[in-house]
Formats: structure tokens, C-alpha cells, sequence
């Protein structure tokens, strides 16, 4: 009896050792992926649907969203870039996905063409990627020299779809003025761009979020020169140097909004000049993350932490928080729907993943 009691310990201790467990298998955390709304943030439904078998159902709810784009003229036409599972298109306003000739790997960004919805643009490794029927298939548009680099911020102008550009993780900026055909190095920041908006009112101006502590760069002349704001945001806050949105008023784009860790800023004049917006959440407390308008009604604008949405209805003086996500992963995408304004998307991003 001795013996045998001696073997089960011996044994039970050599499946320690090993590690072996049938108890101990990591679960996915199903509660990613892109959420939407049909009233403005009152309640909220999952999106990840992308086929089902008999043996089981996929789904984008596991997934971590870096990018959501949808096309202005045709909105029922939504992208889901992943952190790691490549680009997803959905035709019905995100009820269905199915994966892009893009099916793998981290997509960094993507764009659409304004003027073709044929047209999309993306950045996953160091390449961009081009596809003229909405994703099915993809043709190399550039590649950075650098093994190891990554290209990210892929932006198309919205007034002549020629020019377009791309960033890299060392800080140059690129530009090309032919539809990507050739390209020219224009600039070099001294940290990698983390952002890039062209103003939709005048696409020559162009603004760049670079690094986590220089804070935002302007340029007048589509990306040549460069003028910095760091000293007009350092003058309020240092935190105000991390910024992690920009969005510009929908009729007087010469108004900005910027999300920072220290709260929520505002220029009335392209950026020379900022002050502060005050929300329902103490400045310094916790980062606005992103920024968006209602395009048809710009008094009604949006914000988020990482973890809830709120809204304004008279251009930002008062504030209420929406209906908060089932999910504890960082909203990480904002977007209002064109001309449907009570829709609004959401993309989840579990952070250091």
C-alpha cells in the first residue's frame, strides 16, 4: 500500500513539473473587436460577425482594433484594421466581415480613397499596400529599405487623390504626388509621427502628433516646412504634449480640438492659440483619447476615456457620459456615422498587446 501511494505522489508530482493541466487553458477575452450604436450611445451591440459552421462561429470579438474606417460617400462600407489578424471590410454597416486579401498580420492604418470607394490604402510591416476593388486584392505601393522598420499613417488628400502619405517608425515622412508611383522623403521629425490629419477645409495644411512629448507640428505647405505648437501646450500643462486625437470642426475647420493626457483642448485659430475645454473630468485626471463631431450638427460633439463615451450638445460647454461598454479594453476608434448621426462606431484596443 505504501508503494502505491509512493507512485501516484511520484507521478502527480512529475505532472506538476511539466506543467501539465487541463484546467489551466487561457481563455480569449471575446469582448473586443467593434461596437456600434443606433442612438447615439445609448445602448450598444458587438459587430464581429464573420461566418459560422456547424463546428463553430468567427468572429472579430476577440480581436484588437488599431483602425476604423468608413467611406464617405458610402458608409455601409466599414474597415476593422487588426492589431494582428489583418483587414477586415464589412458591406452591411458592420453587420457581417469578411477578411481582405490583407488576412494577417498588424495593419498600422488604412484610408480610403474619397473620390473611388474601389480605392483603400494600407500599412502593415514596412509596406503599403494599394487595392482597387475594395480590398480582394493588393498591390505593393511602397517599401522601406530598413529591415525591421514599420510604416504607419497612410493619408490620401482629399482634393487630389494623387498625393498621398505615409510615415515610418524613425520619423521621416513621406509623400507621394502620383498616386504613389514615387516618393519623396519631405521631412524628418526627430520621433515617429503618432499622428497625422489634413484639413479638410485646405489639404495643404497639414498637422502631426510626434512622439509622446513634442506635441504637435503644423505645415501650410502640404508637408514641406514645419511650424511646432510644443511651447504654446507645454505653457499649460506638460501633459498637454501627449496627444492622442485631433478632430476639426465640421464648418469652421480652422477650429481644432485636441485629446491629451491632460485633458481636452481647443484653438479657434489653426492652432496658434489653445485653451483649455472644461468636461466632467478633472484636468489631469485621466487622457481623452478621442475626439469627434457630429457632421451634420456641430454643435454635438463627442469624447472618450479609455473606458466611456460622452457627449456634448452645445459645442462642448456641457457634458454627459454615455451608456458605458461591456469591455474593460481601451477605446481606442470613435467614429459618427456621415449622415446617420445616431450611429456611432467604436474599436477596442487591449493595451501592450
Amino acid at each position: 500500500m505504501t508503494r502505491k501511494l509512493f507512485i501516484v505522489a511520484l507521478v502527480s508530482f512529475s505532472l506538476v513539473l511539466t506543467g501539465f493541466s487541463c484546467n489551466f487553458k487561457k481563455e480569449v477575452d471575446m469582448t473586443g473587436g467593434v461596437f456600434k450604436s443606433l442612438d447615439g450611445g445609448l445602448t450598444w451591440a458587438q459587430k464581429g460577425f464573420i461566418t459560422s459552421t456547424e463546428e463553430e462561429t468567427l468572429t472579430l470579438n476577440g480581436y484588437n482594433i488599431r483602425d476604423v474606417a468608413l467611406h464617405p460617400s458610402n458608409p455601409s462600407l466599414v474597415f476593422a484594421a487588426t492589431n494582428a489578424n489583418g483587414l477586415y471590410r464589412s458591406t452591411d454597416d458592420a453587420a457581417s466581415w469578411t477578411p481582405t486579401g490583407l488576412d494577417a498580420g498588424q495593419i498600422t492604418s488604412v484610408a480610403v480613397d474619397p473620390g473611388n470607394a474601389q480605392v483603400l490604402y494600407a500599412t502593415s510591416g514596412r509596406f503599403l499596400y494599394k487595392s482597387s476593388d475594395q480590398g480582394d486584392h493588393w498591390e505593393q505601393l511602397y517599401t522601406d529599405s530598413r529591415s525591421g522598420e514599420r510604416l504607419f499613417n497612410v493619408a490620401v488628400d482629399a482634393f487630389d487623390s494623387q498625393r498621398i502619405y505615409i510615415s515610418n517608425g524613425s520619423g521621416a515622412l513621406f509623400k507621394s504626388y502620383d498616386g504613389g508611383n514615387n516618393w519623396q522623403q519631405i521631412h524628418w521629425f526627430d520621433e515617429p509621427i503618432q499622428l497625422l490629419r489634413l484639413s479638410p477645409a485646405d489639404t495643404r495644411h497639414v498637422y502631426a502628433v510626434v512622439g509622446n512629448k513634442e506635441g504637435l507640428f503644423f505645415s501650410s505647405d502640404g508637408g514641406e516646412n514645419w511650424e511646432s505648437f510644443r511651447d504654446r501646450l507645454r505653457s499649460i500643462s506638460r501633459d498637454t504634449l501627449t496627444i492622442h486625437d485631433l478632430a476639426f470642426h465640421p464648418t469652421r475647420p480652422e477650429i481644432i480640438y485636441i485629446g491629451t493626457d491632460y485633458g481636452l483642448l481647443k484653438s479657434e485659430d489653426a492652432g496658434q492659440t489653445w485653451a483649455t475645454v472644461k468636461t466632467l473630468i478633472n484636468f489631469g485626471a485621466e487622457a481623452i483619447r478621442n475626439v469627434a463631431f457630429n457632421p451634420l450638427n456641430p454643435e454635438q460633439m463627442y469624447h472618450s476615456t479609455a473606458q466611456l463615451v460622452y457627449v456634448s450638445d452645445d459645442g462642448g460647454f456641457t457634458w454627459k457620459a454615455l451608456t458605458a461598454l461591456p469591455s474593460q479594453r481601451t477605446i481606442n476608434q470613435l467614429v459618427i456615422h456621415p449622415t446617420d448621426t445616431d450611429t456611432i462606431y467604436v474599436g477596442l484596443l487591449q493595451e501592450n498587446e
